[in-house]
């Protein structure tokens, strides 16, 4: 018995060749009366095996084996009357997986995401090939196929009939610029200004500056902010103070309307903006808004004809007792210390501007005439408060010298050339010579020697409350 034992231990040990030996000379080795335990040693060798893989598995869940090539394939020996059933073909990713790098045994397996890790623990019972898997890929539930629509024709979520509705108010004009001199132009024709970027770039600096003289107020005009109100922000532009009224007084509706699309597409939601030219009949109901603000309006409401139209309309839309504020800076120089001297560049350009717009029907100087302009329209209350607004961060005053800087800034950038080269130009001037006295008149702003100013200039008025907008309503000579 010791002999059929060593015998048996030598040739599993020989492999392949000792399972020739064995099929060819057991008979030699192993008496007739010891093949059954011959049978029952080889059957413990072949059920010790699987045993022992799991025991491996188990310790090491995520190790990557070894693929064995040919000439290195064990050899089992296999009893017909007890052998296991045959273990399944390995995937193909099993051994794409076979290149990852090895983890260490028994460490937590670290599942990342794009915000967060979590850790969790390999179950004991998993096989290799489960935790590689669970390791790299996130098998996501079944879900249906895409259907996609037969109809081709369009990759739109809207049909023609809402698209056709959605667009009614806006032309495809709007979005398209005539370029002059290096800027974009509304391509109605009539605006003095661009809508480019630098013109958008200097709105936004100029609402700043507006803050920083109103010591971070968006008005003038006294509002409640516990009572809803109905706002529109005439010359909207890039909406930035709309936005900002938004923020601030949450229980307030603003619109704000531009004949320009510069405005963003994320707005506070009780913000929007409107498409339309403020000179023309509008479209809201009589006695329907509380406020209405009109800002850096002079020259795109041309001339006194305009400005009639528009306040006319203004009028009608506001309820009794609704408001209307007017703001805008001043264009000509103003100085008390005789620095500014009349022969200048600056002057020059002041003096040609001017005539060169009145020429063309086109007021700047609206301060002028406000007042006399909003009672002609049946306003009552009519109010004017004037503000000196530095060229140049010479005053002493550090509100003053702050609000300087960012005046000059604001009009060496683009204020100067934006307001200049259409005008210019239309008035017969090349655009060499414009360039020119440009960079004159912004060498003289830069000069902290020279102390000019402009205005800054507000005007409130209200719609009377008797007689629903005819201020001669209660006057006993009024017939």
């Amino acid at each position: 018995m010791e002999q059929v034992v060593e015998n048996v231990a030598k040739l599993v040990e020989a492999g392949s060749e000792g399972q020739a030996i064995l099929g060819s000379e057991s008979s030699i080795i192993a008496p007739p009366t010891a093949t059954s335990a011959v049978l029952a040693f080889q059957a413990q060798v072949i059920s010790d095996e699987p045993s022992k893989e799991t025991s491996e598995e188990q310790h090491d869940a995520i190790a990557v084996p070894e693929i064995p090539t040919s000439s290195q394939a064990p050899t089992t020996v296999v009893n017909p009357t007890t052998a296991p059933e045959p273990e399944p073909e390995p995937a193909a990713h099993q051994h794409e997986q076979s290149y990852l790098p090895e983890p260490e045994p028994h460490q937590d397996t670290v599942m990342e995401s794009d915000h967060e890790q979590s850790f969790v623990s390999a179950p004991e019972n998993q096989t290799q090939t489960q935790m590689q898997t669970q390791h790299q890929v996130h098998v996501l539930p079944d879900e249906p196929d895409i259907v996609p629509d037969s109809d081709n024709s369009s990759n739109s979520g809207f049909s023609e009939t809402d698209v056709s509705s959605i667009t009614t108010s806006l032309r495809s004009s709007i979005f398209q610029r005539i370029e002059q001199h290096g800027h974009g132009y509304h391509t109605g024709g009539k605006s003095i200004l661009p809508i480019d970027e630098s013109e958008q770039d200097r709105l936004d600096l100029q609402h700043y500056i507006w803050s920083l003289i109103l010591d971070g107020a968006l008005h003038v005009t006294p509002l409640p902010a516990d009572i809803p109100q109905r706002v529109i922000d005439v010359g909207t532009g890039t909406g930035i103070w709309a936005i900002d009224m938004g923020d601030r007084y949450p229980l307030y509706k603003i619109t704000g309307v531009d004949q320009a699309y510069l405005q963003p597409a994320w707005v506070p939601p009780n913000v929007n903006f409107e498409i339309d030219n403020v000179t023309s009949p509008w479209l809201d109901k009589d006695n329907s808004v509380d406020f209405i603000h009109v800002r850096s309006m002079a020259g795109s409401i041309r001339g006194p004809a305009e400005w009639a139209t528009f306040l006319s309309e203004a009028y009608r839309i506001l309820k009794p007792g609704g408001r209307i504020e007017i703001s805008d800076f001043t264009t000509r120089f103003q100085c008390d210390d005789g620095t500014f001297s009349p022969n200048s560049s600056s002057k020059l350009w002041e003096v040609t501007l001017h005539e060169i717009a009145g020429s063309m029907g086109v007021e700047f100087e609206v301060h002028l005439y406000l007042n006399n302009w909003l009672r002609d329209a049946g306003f009552a209350n009519v109010n004017q408060i004037t503000h000196k607004v530095p060229v140049g961060a010479w005053p002493k005053d550090k509100k003053l010298k702050q609000i300087g800087r960012y005046h000059q800034c604001h009009m060496l950038d683009a204020g100067f050339e934006n307001y200049s080269i259409f005008i210019f130009t239309k008035g017969g001037w090349a655009i060499e010579s414009v360039q020119i006295l440009l960079a004159k008149l912004k060498s003289e702003i830069r000069d902290p020697k020279i102390h000019s100013y402009t205005y800054a200039v507000f005007f409130m008025a209200e719609k009377p409350m008797t007689g629903h907008g005819n201020p001669f309503a209660d006057d006993p000579d009024f017939t």
